[in-house]
């Protein structure tokens, strides 16, 4: 694995996880609320009534689906929405979002 990686082989398979990676908290509790949504008596009761496999669907398709959120959000901002309220919080101080010309790459 690692003599892939340091042959830049699998730098096309890297590029398809960095987006959703810079987004990793956003994602994290987008895919917390939909669970609690589908499975828990607040939405839909679903806990135990679907089989695996299409319980392992759903997961597929909503990490694709928050995949391409995350590319089309990174193209116009910074961090995730997650990302950047914790940058905040933990340094103190205000950070841009929005991308423009001048801050086109995050601190």
């Amino acid at each position: 694995m690692i003599l892939i990686f340091q042959k830049g082989s699998a730098s096309k398979l890297i590029k398809a996880f960095s987006n959703t990676g810079r987004m990793t908290l956003t994602n994290y509790l987008m895919q917390t609320a939909v669970y609690i949504i589908l499975f828990y008596n607040i939405g839909f009761g679903l806990l135990g009534e679907l089989p695996l496999r299409i319980i392992w669907l759903a997961a597929f398709l909503l990490y694709f689906l928050q995949s391409i959120l995350s590319r089309w959000w990174l193209s116009k901002f910074l961090y995730g929405p997650a990302e950047w309220i914790w940058r905040q919080l933990t340094y103190q101080k205000r950070f841009a979002i929005v991308k423009n010309k001048k801050n086109t790459t995050p601190v």
